[in-house]
């Protein structure tokens, strides 16, 4: 019997939202590695898996909380982020992250694990999530 496969594309430097302080976007500077993950999965799996968050910030401290979404991407290929569970093929409400909030001092890295679940009852296909 042929196993049906769910396709995630997990766009990582999109999952994070920053809570540290009340400064304009331009002024953090950070990186999230790997940026995109794809990954495909049988009905039912699970896959573990690892993102490094870099503060190219030698001044400052910054604190993001982890916020999985759903991704919609209209006719001219523009994202849309989402509630998780809006859209039919995202995959927001199967992702988890520990820590969920993380504070990353000047200068340094901080090790995120993640964990993405296909329920069993899952149609295959491609899903999107940030």
């Amino acid at each position: 019997m042929l196993m049906q496969k769910s396709r995630c594309i997990l766009l990582c430097t999109l999952l994070f939202w920053t809570a540290a302080h009340s400064v304009s976007w331009a002024q953090f500077e950070f990186k999230i590695a790997p940026s995109v993950l794809d990954l495909t999965l049988g009905r039912g799996s699970t896959k573990v898996f690892s993102l490094e968050i870099v503060s190219d910030d030698r001044e400052h401290a910054q604190v993001f909380c982890v916020m999985p979404m759903d991704v919609d991407v209209d006719r001219t290929g523009n994202p849309e982020f989402l509630q998780p569970g809006s859209v039919e093929f995202g995959c927001g409400n199967w992702l988890q992250a520990e820590p969920a909030e993380v504070a990353v001092g000047p200068g340094q890295a901080k090790k995120l694990i993640c964990k993405l679940s296909i329920p069993a009852s899952a149609r295959a296909g491609g899903y999107m999530a940030r």
